[in-house]
């Protein structure tokens, strides 16, 4: 259960999540330890963000209709997998 939040933490929160999801896509044609290390940190962002349901699906089709991206899949499905969206 999460705590009700204020509604400027909740959209600093998602712009948080937003920005770091573009900066992981930004990055990802690094080595592949390094893309396996980035997802950690990208996944843990949304983790401790409290970003979740249709708010992170939000997140995720903004960004999807900049381009898609195999690394942004992989992204969605670790947080469908979580429960997140």
């Amino acid at each position: 259960m999460t705590t009700p939040r204020a509604p400027e933490v909740e959209e600093t929160a998602r712009r948080y999540v937003k920005k770091s999801l573009i900066t992981f896509l930004e990055r990802s044609g690094q080595s592949k330890e390094r893309t396996l290390q980035n997802l950690s940190w990208v996944v843990g962002v949304v983790r401790s963000s409290g970003v979740r349901g249709e708010h992170l699906a939000t997140i995720f089709s903004e960004i999807q209709s900049e381009g898609v991206s195999t690394e942004l899949g992989k992204v969605m499905a670790e947080c469908r997998r979580q429960g997140w969206c």
